[in-house]
C-alpha cells in the first residue's frame, strides 16, 4: 500500500466544497443524545482529509457498532494531484439507525487498508437520555 496519512476526520451536520475549492465543515460533533433506542439520526456527514503519494485511491468509511457490526458505509475514489497535497472526502449518511448505546468506531480505509486503526478519536458516542 502507498504511504497514506489521515490528516483529519470530523463528524458534522453539513460539509461542502465552495466554488473556490475551500472545504467548509459546519456543526462538528462526536455525541448523539437519544431519547429512545434504537435511535434514528436523520443526517450526518463524515469529512476526511488524506495526504500521500500523487495518485488515485479508493477511500471508504465505515461506522461500526459497539458490538462490531458495520451499520453504515460509504466509499468514493479520491485523487491526490500534487506533491504535499491532500484529498478531501465528504461522506453523507442519511437515516442511520444506531441500535445500541455506546461508542461507534469510524474506520477509514484506503484501497481496503485501515489507515486510522490507532486513532482513538474516530468515534460517535450514543448516549440515552431520560428514563430507562
Amino acid at each position: 500500500m502507498a504511504n497514506v496519512k489521515l490528516n483529519f476526520l470530523h463528524v458534522c451536520e453539513n460539509a461542502f466544497t465552495s466554488s473556490d475549492g475551500k472545504l467548509n465543515i459546519i456543526g462538528i460533533f462526536n455525541q448523539i443524545n437519544a431519547t429512545n433506542l434504537p435511535a434514528l439520526h436523520p443526517r450526518l456527514m463524515i469529512v476526511t482529509s488524506l495526504a500521500g503519494e500523487v495518485k488515485g485511491y479508493m477511500e471508504s468509511i465505515e461506522i461500526i457498532s459497539p458490538k462490531g457490526q458495520v451499520i453504515a458505509k460509504a466509499g468514493n475514489p479520491i485523487e491526490i494531484f500534487k506533491e504535499d497535497g491532500s484529498a478531501n472526502f465528504i461522506a453523507d449518511f442519511v437515516g442511520i439507525v444506531f441500535p445500541d448505546e455506546g461508542k461507534y468506531k469510524i474506520t477509514v480505509k484506503v484501497d481496503e487498508n485501515i489507515i486510522n486503526a490507532d486513532n482513538n478519536d474516530s468515534f460517535i458516542l450514543i448516549k440515552r437520555n431520560g428514563k430507562r
